[in-house]
């Protein structure tokens, strides 16, 4: 819907849209934090800030490499996605692939904030680069607050 919004340069449909996907990924994400203590979700959301600045600096300051990487990191998400299913039947920690995806979804900060730097500055644009910012840092927070895994 974003994407269409942003294409038609519909301001009106580019803002129902976020607060769509915001809502609902918010809502999803917040019965996840509902099971971790206070200072571990603090931690996670210290880390993820560091994260997003580090490589949204990155992106800014090497654009062609974040071009470059974009396809392979996608392939390396979709290959640990695959794998994660694997291992969720078989019972096996996935420490690892939480590492993996962190990795990834961090290029796509890097990647995203290039874009962002790019395009028009139109507010259908600036609410999409938003929300795949957003969708990039949420899955950065969730997977570290998972490795740091104290639950309550």
């Amino acid at each position: 819907m974003m994407s269409a919004a942003a294409s038609k340069q519909s301001v009106g449909l580019s803002l129902v849209g976020y607060v769509i996907f915001a809502s609902t990924f918010g809502l999803t994400a917040s019965f996840g934090l509902a099971n971790y203590d206070l200072p571990t979700i603090n931690t996670a959301f210290i880390a993820t800030a560091a994260i997003t600045f580090v490589f949204g600096a990155l992106g800014v300051t090497f654009p062609k490499f974040f071009q470059r990487v974009y396809g392979i990191g996608f392939g390396i998400l979709l290959a640990t996605i695959l794998v994660e299913i694997v291992l969720m039947f078989m019972g096996v920690s996935q420490t690892i692939t939480d590492l993996i995806v962190i990795v990834v979804f961090a290029g796509f900060i890097g990647y995203d904030t290039y874009v962002a730097t790019t395009v028009p500055p139109t507010l259908p644009n600036a609410v999409l680069m938003a929300s795949n910012l957003f969708v990039d840092i949420i899955n950065v927070f969730l997977r570290i607050l998972n490795i740091l895994g104290r639950r309550d």
